[in-house]
């Protein structure tokens, strides 16, 4: 009985140290998370259908309306999207851009996270770009013909489907008739300003992603007498500058499509905006 009894103790001890030896762990959760969006390959690579980012529901407050220009004087201010509950546009969770979509009305504007976007339908060509933190979106309607983007103390860059333009910067008068379809007719009424005291240079051809068009800056008269001073209209709003207001402008023909890729700036460019503003257009990429 004695030698049964410790045949079954060992037993019952082997057992039971069996039994905590093979107890499996718990699984630890998977942490893993989608990739960082590469700005190189979202840059590079702008024919892929990038997935939508969530489109959030709330929206950022709306700026205080303003005639002004399509510039960092004018644009709508960081502080007033600047409140809880402000929607963030922030990149997919793929290397490849995420969608913007049309904000409800003109003034609305919301920050972009750094990363890659673009606009697609109802805008009438797909262009992709990248941004770091701090730039905005502001003026993209369901009306679909102008996109802007701006980062205060830096600049500003949009994307304008142009329908006519000023015939009189001071009144803002357009021209009638207005303004013909192609590059050279949106080129030679722009450098009409000159009668009116802009600084206008000569155009130079250009080819963006195989699509070609021409180059040119405008620098708005410092001294006038004019309240304000309108340059080029969209169907989403006309165009205005401030005095001594840059505007480096590239005019394309995407297939048909008069494109134009406006950056606005200040005069006087602060050194370490000339760099942010040249990475935005150089990761401008054009699809139709």
């Amino acid at each position: 009985m004695t030698d049964l009894r410790v045949v079954l103790r060992a037993l019952l001890a082997a057992s039971l140290a069996a039994g905590c030896t093979s107890a499996a762990l718990p699984t630890p959760t998977d942490r893993s998370t989608a990739a960082t969006p590469s700005l190189a390959t979202a840059a590079a690579s702008p024919t892929a259908s990038p997935p939508a980012a969530a489109s959030p529901t709330a929206t950022a407050p709306a700026p205080t309306a303003s005639r002004g220009p399509a510039s960092p004087t004018s644009a709508p201010t960081a502080a007033s999207s600047a409140t809880p509950g402000s929607s963030v546009i922030v990149p997919s969770g793929s290397p490849t851009a995420s969608l913007i979509e049309p904000l409800p009305d003109l003034e609305q504007n919301r920050p972009l996270r750094a990363g890659s976007y673009y606009v697609d339908d109802p805008f009438p060509v797909q262009v992709s770009f990248t941004v770091t933190d701090g730039w905005r979106v502001w003026a993209y309607t369901p009306a679909a013909t102008q996109v802007n983007f701006f980062k205060p103390d830096v600049g500003e860059v949009s994307l304008e489907i142009v329908d006519n333009v000023s015939a009189d910067p001071c009144t803002g008068e357009l021209l009638d008739p207005p303004v013909g379809p192609s590059v050279d007719a949106l080129v030679a009424a722009l450098s009409d300003f000159s009668e009116f005291g802009f600084e206008v240079s000569s155009a130079t051809d250009i080819t963006i992603d195989g699509f070609p068009g021409k180059q040119l800056a405008l620098q708005a008269p410092r001294a006038t007498t004019c309240q304000d001073l309108l340059t080029w209209r969209t169907t989403t709003r006309q165009n205005g500058v401030g005095r001594g207001e840059v505007s480096e402008v590239r005019i394309l023909d995407v297939d048909g499509v008069r494109l134009m890729i406006s950056v606005a700036h200040g005069s006087e460019l602060p050194a370490e905006a000339r760099p942010e503003i040249d990475a935005v257009l150089e990761s401008v990429r054009i699809t139709k």
